[in-house]
């Protein structure tokens, strides 16, 4: 892990983003019930170590928290984690950030308004060079959507729990006659099927559950990498600490091979859904990560999908950017979202990479990215 500057103060009047440290835990709690009596659904984190990606000698990627502090009153008004991360540009290997939040008090208290940008002034002055994907784009403005991923697999058990789709009346009023007449996999069977038929498909392969991430996965990232203008590094002991063996994000890698060749992998989860607000009493798969030698990635989500298949999920999601993978995921039955993740990048990293379309076009990007697998 490489040496974190030392904390620059972001104030305003007498409030200063400080490191979170043990002492100021309680004030971490006493935030969390003021937000929570008045309504509000965010909390921030009151433990000092992260339970995932926590700082670590030689690690590429890691988070940090940081929270808000009135000195005077020694009141925590907010917080946000950053998240240092190796990066490839264009060919160079750069050091990225994430800004993961922030929560701040002015959610909830009007007469608190401004904490949100000290915390977002703070991370912009440790990490000009940021990335916003999925639900944040506070960081970086929104550069545009990307989509969920999802592939239905039991139908009738899906379309009872209709949230994820309710963008509009028309919409909700489609699927709700559907299931009144006795055709609740209509709409959803008919467009996999046209993903199918306009999609790439892959080819067949054997698939092989691992204990971690070994050398094969260093192989892959060597001959991948440069497919990309932006991409996270991904050899096996990055992926090793992201995604353990034990621990959240309760992930497991799959490696997909043609014949004795290794041609990519793909880090999958599966989870009984309890009080999620969209997919409650589903069992939902997930498709968190891949990588792929060029032109095979049609070849690993495919046999990424039928393993979850296997594993008796009622749907499978995903989240990922680049338009090999999506296309890959298309044409293994899945229907693309769209506008459902946003993407965005500081205009210092826009500039150092050579525009946001450039971005847009060559990086890669997945759940497992900036705050981790969050779809479900």
């Amino acid at each position: 892990m490489a040496a974190a500057p030392p904390a620059k103060n972001a104030s305003s009047k007498d409030r200063v983003v400080r490191r979170l440290t043990k002492d100021l835990v309680p004030a971490v709690q006493a935030l969390n019930a003021r937000i929570a009596a008045k309504g509000g659904r965010w909390r921030f984190y009151d433990t000092v170590v992260p339970r995932w990606l926590a700082p670590a000698p030689g690690a590429t990627s890691w988070r940090e928290i940081y929270v808000l502090v009135d000195e005077e009153s020694g009141m925590v008004r907010g917080g946000c984690v950053l998240k240092p991360e190796q990066f490839q540009l264009n060919g160079e290997m750069i050091e990225l950030g994430w800004l993961q939040g922030p929560v701040a008090e002015s959610a909830v208290d009007k007469s608190l308004k401004g904490l949100g940008s000290i915390l977002v002034k703070f991370s912009l002055e440790r990490h000009p060079l940021q990335i916003s994907w999925g639900a944040n784009s506070i960081a970086a403005p929104s550069a545009g959507g990307a989509p969920i991923l999802i592939q239905v697999i039991k139908t009738a058990r899906f379309l009872k729990i209709p949230a994820v789709f309710n963008k509009t009346k028309a919409r909700r009023t489609a699927i709700r006659f559907a299931i009144a007449l006795g055709f609740p996999q209509l709409g959803i069977t008919v467009a996999q099927i046209l993903s199918r038929m306009f999609g790439t498909q892959g080819h067949p392969a054997t698939v092989s559950v691992e204990p971690e991430f070994g050398p094969w996965a260093d192989e892959i990232w060597l001959k991948a990498k440069d497919a990309y203008g932006l991409i996270a590094l991904r050899d096996s002991a990055t992926l090793n600490r992201a995604m353990p063996a034990t621990g959240y994000p309760e992930s497991f890698p799959l490696k997909v091979m043609l014949g004795d060749q290794v041609v990519g992998w793909a880090a999958v989860r599966d989870r009984e859904l309890t009080e999620d607000p969209y997919f409650n009493g589903l069992r939902g798969g997930s498709i968190i990560d891949a990588l792929a030698l060029p032109g095979h990635e049609a070849t690993v989500i495919g046999a990424a999908t039928q393993f979850l298949q296997e594993r008796g999920v009622d749907f499978i999601g995903a989240g990922f950017l680049h338009a090999a993978w999506i296309s890959a995921f298309q044409g293994a039955g899945f229907l693309a979202i769209p506008n459902k993740r946003n993407i965005g990048f500081t205009p210092a990293l826009a500039e150092r990479a050579g525009g946001v379309a450039h971005l847009l076009a060559t990086t890669h990007l997945a759940m497992i990215d900036s705050d981790g697998p969050r779809l479900f």
